[in-house]
């Protein structure tokens, strides 16, 4: 059975639709320059192909406003047209609003991507500390289960759950992912309970940054299980 790769597949349409709206475009300033000899704005239509690239492609997008400036101001000069001065400067001011354009839109295109991604991991966090809570409200649970199923629950939380190991350790028992290894990439938050230590360990396998929105996270896991915990005691006492 043939499989597709969709993320492939958009990649490639993209790249079509540009490449198309860029063989218009030169179309369009032979058609009007050359046929017409009318030096109408037709280069409005320019910004459909940089606003499309730079939305898609961010800063590598950029390559396609400098690629139709260009086209701008040297067409004329390729094809030996003569052209006053103020045609001259009308066409660089328009290729550098062109230029400037682009910028914008890449810069609020990448800030875009960047908040839909801090986005995602708070709601992956959310996610982490809501089953954890359910977790915690069976009243069935044991202590060994409901650590068991954090592990689960905080490896997915973080950026790169493949790559991501955990352990807990409490009191003189531990509690590990099937991945776990010590690594020097790693947080740790610790209290203790009753007489026991509680540790948490999260160790990334590879060389990665740990966020201040994680460790802020690891921190609110280890006192929803402190609370829970010295609540069982209590009542188990």
């Amino acid at each position: 059975m043939v499989r597709f790769d969709l993320k492939k597949i958009k990649n490639k349409i993209k790249e079509i639709v540009i490449i198309f709206l860029l063989i218009i475009s030169v179309f369009l300033i032979y058609y009007f320059e050359i046929i017409l000899r009318i030096n109408i704005i037709y280069s409005h239509f320019y910004y459909i192909p940089i606003i499309l690239a730079c939305i898609w492609w961010k800063y590598r997008g950029l390559v396609v406003s400098i690629f139709l400036a260009g086209l701008l101001i040297f067409f004329p000069f390729i094809f030996g047209l003569r052209i006053n001065i103020l045609d001259n400067l009308d066409n660089f001011f328009r290729s550098t609003l062109i230029i400037g354009v682009s910028i914008v839109v890449a810069i609020l295109s990448s800030h875009i991507l960047r908040t839909e991604r801090e986005l995602k991991e708070r709601v992956k966090e959310l996610n982490c500390l809501y089953e954890i809570i359910k977790l915690i409200e069976n009243p069935n649970i044991t202590v060994g289960e409901i650590l068991n199923g954090s592990l689960e629950h905080i490896q997915k939380a973080w950026r790169f759950p493949p790559i991501t190991c955990t352990k807990i350790t409490f009191g003189n028992k531990e509690y590990k992912t099937d991945n776990f290894i010590i690594t020097p990439w790693n947080i740790s938050e610790s209290v203790l309970i009753g007489d026991k230590d509680f540790i948490i360990d999260i160790h990334y396998l590879e060389n990665k940054p740990f966020l201040i929105e994680e460790r802020d996270l690891l921190k609110e896991i280890i006192r929803q299980l402190k609370a829970v915990f010295e609540f069982k005691l209590i009542w188990t006492a």
